[in-house]
């Protein structure tokens, strides 16, 4: 019985936490080191003291905290996130472990038992860090919109053109032949995807001619409708464009540009985060925004000479790149991340997590019945 309860203190302890790290981050943008240094001790002396009850000296978990560690903090230098971030996930990982989350109550939706999957997981942090960046996706675009309606009428139309229709019949009749030629492989489920993908994109290469897309378009819509399918067609529709108009908002940086605003350059602060980084090329400073897989594009193809002066570290600008911005008189305003808490999200993936457990297991699930 001791060994239950042990267990149901973790949970409640890592969701007192993730509360608390929520009011101090939106409040005051900042996660306490006291909330998360306190959570990391507590987590390491409750989970040691559990695996001393069961007799299991068990390695991994003291060395998965450390993994977890490595991984939020690499996500920091990127500027995926803040410092505060990275100690929040690492104090949750202590908790977080398979052993604690059998306690999760379990209950039937449309057929399905969840949380899903849950206790299969090595590292449940990673699953929930996957849930956050889940669980913020609506909120982020709703964010966008409302900056582009209000601020960026000049991204209204990259936006309608995000969706494009051709690549949405290319992506979704190269997906139902793909499943068509190798539905009869039988292979493990997720390495018959990542087979799905590759002959698709090599379909797809075959048929994106207009004249040929338009036929098979036409004749896969009217099979479909001969053999009352029509409404599942609608419904695969309807995702693809989901998914093609987002690859695409990624893609033009319309994301990025709509979290950005203008700063005066006498009006910089340290710890303003850049939304593209400054370089130098050919005697020019500029803000770079062709993103990272472009310049590294450039960087392998020898194209690029340019040189690095100040990045998009989330640990923000300080003094001196300010000074030197500040020296070159051509550049008047500065690109400047809006701030945007994480902590509510992670909040909200730990809930994702409690209550419907594996989402990349429930996503390959939908794929299927797709």
């Amino acid at each position: 019985m001791i060994l239950y309860y042990i267990k149901i203190l973790g949970i409640i302890i890592v969701t007192v936490c993730c509360v608390i790290a929520t009011y101090t981050d939106v409040k005051r943008q900042v996660i306490p080191n006291k909330l998360t240094f306190s959570t990391l001790f507590l987590g390491i002396l409750l989970v040691s003291f559990y695996y001393y009850l069961i007799n299991n000296f068990n390695i991994f978990y003291y060395i998965s905290i450390v993994i977890v560690f490595i991984f939020a903090y690499a996500l920091w230098k990127m500027g995926v996130w803040a410092g505060g971030d990275v100690k929040l996930f690492t104090a949750i990982s202590s908790l977080l472990i398979p052993e604690f989350l059998d306690v999760l109550p379990n209950y039937m939706f449309f057929g399905m038992s969840l949380p899903l999957n849950v206790l299969n997981i090595n590292i449940p942090t990673f699953l929930l860090i996957f849930n956050s960046v889940l669980s913020i996706m609506p909120i982020v675009l709703l964010i966008i919109l409302s900056i582009i309606i209000k601020e960026k009428h000049y991204l209204i139309k990259e936006l309608f053109d995000s969706l494009n229709f051709k690549e949405v019949f290319l992506s979704l009749n190269s997906l139902m032949i793909g499943y068509v030629i190798i539905s009869s492989i039988n292979v493990y489920s997720p390495i018959k995807i990542v087979i799905l993908i590759i002959v698709s994109l090599l379909i797809s290469q075959i048929i994106k001619y207009d004249i040929l897309l338009l036929i098979i378009s036409l004749a896969i819509f009217i099979q479909q409708l001969l053999d009352a399918n029509i409404f599942l067609y609608l419904e695969e529709l309807l995702i693809i464009s989901l998914i093609v108009s987002i690859i695409n908002i990624y893609k033009k940086g319309i994301v990025k540009e709509a979290l950005t605003k203008n700063i005066d350059v006498n009006n910089l602060e340290e710890g303003m985060i850049l939304s593209y980084p400054l370089c130098y090329r050919n005697n020019r400073y500029f803000f770079d925004k062709r993103g990272i897989f472009k310049n590294i594009k450039d960087k392998l193809n020898n194209s690029d000479t340019e040189e690095e002066i100040c990045g998009i570290e989330a640990k923000g600008i300080d003094k001196k790149d300010i000074d030197l911005i500040k020296q070159i008189h051509y550049i008047k305003v500065v690109p400047i991340k809006r701030g945007l808490s994480f902590a509510p999200f992670i909040l909200c993936g730990l809930v994702i997590t409690f209550s419907i457990g594996n989402t990349v297991e429930l996503i390959r699930i939908l794929l299927e019945l797709i």
